[in-house]
């Protein structure tokens, strides 16, 4: 960001300094990104994405990364109780070229860049507006497929 001002003049610059955040899971599915914001990305939270997901598709194949959460014992026991409805497919390690959701990662990035928040429920409200007005490209299904 670039800005000019008189010499021996300081900048002010509004901020807010939190230590307080939150996590998104998110999904691509047939009719676009699907996300939850959790306060800790852990297996419960992961279970709660999960169950969510069950409940909005049934039956389903998710594909994800290795990330220990995800193959967390809390759940594989989830997983099973769902007697076959959800099956876990991991990416190979170190591979996120695969993964065309990455991708989806940056192009949030680029739309909340350089917007002051000034609490962490007008950041999500932001985020929602863009993923439900377009501002956000989504990766498309084919997009994955490909």
């Amino acid at each position: 960001m670039k800005t000019w001002a008189r010499r021996r003049k300081g900048v002010m610059a509004p901020s807010f300094l939190s230590q307080k955040r939150f996590h998104m899971f998110c999904a691509l599915s047939e009719d676009g990104f699907v996300c939850r914001f959790y306060e800790k990305a852990d297996k419960h939270s992961m279970v709660k994405f999960l169950r969510a997901l069950h409940k909005r598709y049934g039956k389903m194949v998710v594909f994800t990364d290795n990330a220990s959460i995800h193959k967390a014992r809390d759940v594989m026991t989830f997983v099973k109780k769902c007697k076959g409805d959800i099956i876990l497919k991991y990416y190979l390690p170190y591979t996120p070229q695969l993964n065309k959701t990455e991708n989806q990662w940056l192009n949030l990035r680029r739309y909340t860049a350089n917007t002051l928040f000034e609490s962490l429920d007008e950041c999500k409200k932001f985020i929602r507006k863009g993923l439900n007005n377009g501002m956000i490209k989504i990766v498309e299904m084919s997009e994955f497929l490909t």
